[in-house]
Order: structure tokens, then C-alpha cells, then sequence
């Protein structure tokens, strides 16, 4: 499988992962307890989470690096704070605060800033979705004069390709909805059609 297509297949595989990290966490906060039980899902959820964030801190410095310091920020505290509340408290935080269960204030911690944990791994689904979006929507720039068989592109990546034309074509060219607005929209229109009419691809415009 060539870089192209196991990136797209990554980037998929991680927005599902996370999806179901948020959701987790959110069932582990909804029904936390002091059992064993509690603490051994809670492991879980560790064992999980930095699983998921070690490969989508990687998956997203590979496609879209500008993202990945935000990202790691969410996850990580910063050593020049001068005190822990809902503005500096972090998902590493919520973590350690976690291996101190006989530390009261630890305990306080986690209960009190667990909606602050919640909704900043919401934020890095946010961020892996949009890296996700961003890699999809990156074939629009792709000029049409890169499928043209006779510039030895691969065969299965020239077929995604106009899968992928002809999806955004039906949708955002014959229904007249566009992506976005401004000057770029008309050689968007131009690059789509013009790719696709080069494959006996016809759409009315």
C-alpha cells in the first residue's frame, strides 16, 4: 500500500479511535467510583488514550505538522504555570492526579477539572478530524493535468482520484453548493470539470 493511501486509511482509522476515546472518558467520569473495578478501567482508558495520542501525535506531524504542537498542548502542562486551575489543568494532569489515590486534593482535582479533560480531548478529535478533512481536501489543488495516464501515475491512486472528483463534483458543482466562497471557487469548478470531461466524465454545470 503506498504512503497516499495508508495515510487516508490512518487518518480514518484514528478520528474513529478518538471518537470512541471522548466517549469513553466521558463513561468512565459518569460512573467513577473507588472500587478496584473503577481503577482498573481507569487504567484501560490510560492504556487507550496514550495508544491513540502517541499515533495520532505522529500520524499528524507526517500530513499536517503545523497542527502538532497544538495538539500535544492539550495534552500536555506547562512547566512555567505557577498554579494548577481550569485554565492550565491538562489530560497529562488528570492522569498523574490519578496515581495519587490515598492525596486528597489529587482526588478534588480530578473531579473538579474532569468536564476541563472531557472537553479538551474533544478538541483533539476536533483537530484529527479537520487534519482528516484537510488531507481529503488537499486533491482539489491537485491539477487536472496530473491524470493524464501518460505521466505514469498509479493506476489505483488515478481511480480514488476520480471517485473522489466525481463525489465532490455531483455534490458541490450539480447542486450549485459549494464548498466556500471567493475568487478561488470558479478554478475550482474549472479544475473539476476540466479532470473529469478528460475521462469521459460529464456533469452538468
Amino acid at each position: 500500500m503506498n504512503t497516499l493511501k495508508q495515510d487516508k486509511k490512518d487518518c480514518a482509522r484514528l478520528v474513529s479511535r478518538g471518537n470512541k476515546i471522548r466517549s469513553d472518558f466521558e463513561n468512565l467520569v459518569a460512573t467513577r467510583g473507588v472500587s478496584r473495578e473503577a481503577a482498573e478501567r481507569e487504567n484501560e482508558f490510560a492504556a487507550a488514550y496514550q495508544s491513540w495520542y502517541s499515533e495520532t501525535c505522529r500520524c499528524i506531524g507526517r500530513i499536517q505538522p503545523d497542527r502538532l504542537k497544538e495538539f500535544e498542548a492539550l495534552y500536555l502542562d506547562d512547566s512555567k504555570r505557577k498554579r494548577i486551575d481550569r485554565a492550565t489543568y491538562t489530560i497529562r494532569d488528570w492522569f498523574l492526579d490519578g496515581r495519587k489515590p490515598v492525596n486528597h486534593s489529587a482526588a478534588e482535582r480530578k473531579r473538579e477539572f474532569s468536564s476541563v479533560v472531557l472537553e479538551k480531548i474533544g478538541l483533539q478529535c476536533r483537530i484529527c478530524e479537520s487534519v482528516a478533512l484537510w488531507f481529503k481536501s488537499s486533491l482539489l489543488r491537485i491539477d487536472a493535468g496530473i491524470i493524464d495516464s501518460s505521466n505514469g501515475i498509479d493506476v489505483a491512486f488515478e481511480q480514488d482520484y476520480i471517485r473522489f472528483m466525481t463525489s465532490v463534483a455531483g455534490i458541490f458543482i450539480a447542486s450549485k453548493e459549494l464548498l466556500f466562497d471567493g475568487p478561488e471557487t470558479a478554478r475550482v469548478r474549472e479544475v473539476l470539470l476540466e479532470s473529469l470531461e478528460k475521462k469521459g466524465i460529464l456533469i452538468d454545470a
